[in-house]
């Protein structure tokens, strides 16, 4: 089976909550109906979706741990990051030196972000009923992190 594909993952992320059909999907996804349902036949060929009388569901019954395990492995992972990526708009990748009063406000700034998302995120679960209901193509994707460059090398030579 190996990693999924970012519209399986979100084809999974809609069905973990509510049933739906292949045009509801589309709907909520924003994406071409003929490219959800080849996503879902992968999806279904993989036991992770099952069809019932009142649309697709997660098929809990067949994903185990190891399964489970699988679609989250580090490679199936980083696989969905580059598409991730390389499909992001705005996406930038800067390398610069900081002086320690630069770094700081840096610090400071990525705080004041994670204390909004957070904010936001717990916000939103209090909502979780109506957030379902919600079409997921019209959700924010953040992307952001901060590393050194001596590690980003590294972990470049040994992935």
């Amino acid at each position: 089976m190996g990693g999924l594909l970012l519209i399986e993952r979100a084809i999974l992320e809609a069905l973990s909550s509510s049933t739906l059909s292949a045009r509801e999907l589309a709907d909520r996804l924003g994406i071409d109906i003929r490219i959800i349902k080849n996503s879902i036949k992968n999806l279904i060929e993989d036991k992770l979706i099952r069809y019932t009388a009142k649309g697709y569901v997660f098929n809990e019954r067949f994903v185990d741990e190891t399964k489970l395990e699988e679609i989250n492995s580090l490679d199936s992972l980083c696989e969905e990051r580059l598409d991730f990526a390389q499909s992001l708009d705005n996406f930038k990748v800067v390398k610069m030196s900081l002086n320690s009063f630069e770094e700081k406000i840096f610090e400071l700034h990525l705080r004041n972000l994670n204390e909004f998302i957070s904010g936001v995120s717990l916000e939103k679960k209090a909502k979780v009923a109506q957030a379902q209901k919600g079409l997921i193509k019209d959700q924010k994707v953040i992307a952001f992190g901060v590393a050194n460059y001596g590690e980003v090398l590294e972990n470049s030579l040994s992935g």
